[in-house]
């Protein structure tokens, strides 16, 4: 599966789930990272499943074959704190 068709996948399934269910979105979620002396900002494709809390994030391993033969696949990332956030 070449990039666009999985960009054009996500898409589709954003859309599908948007008008079908509240369940599940998909977002960017941006973070920081140092590298050596510099910092940095990363943005990911995440998928939330908003009933849960549970997350997965996007990710590239072009090794691990239970990815897609681009290399893509959902990662589950670990929640940390489930507690719910504040407005300010």
């Amino acid at each position: 599966m070449s990039m666009n068709r999985l960009v054009i996948s996500i898409i589709f399934v954003c859309l599908s789930a948007g008008c079908s269910t509240n369940r599940y979105m998909v977002t960017e979620g941006t973070y920081s990272a140092w590298k050596g002396e510099q910092m940095y900002l990363r943005k990911k494709t995440i998928l939330v499943d908003t009933k849960t809390g549970d997350t997965w994030s996007l990710a590239f391993d072009k090794d691990n074959k239970e990815y897609t033969r681009d290399g893509y696949g959902w990662e589950r990332m670990p929640i940390t704190d489930r507690s719910p956030i504040k407005s300010p």
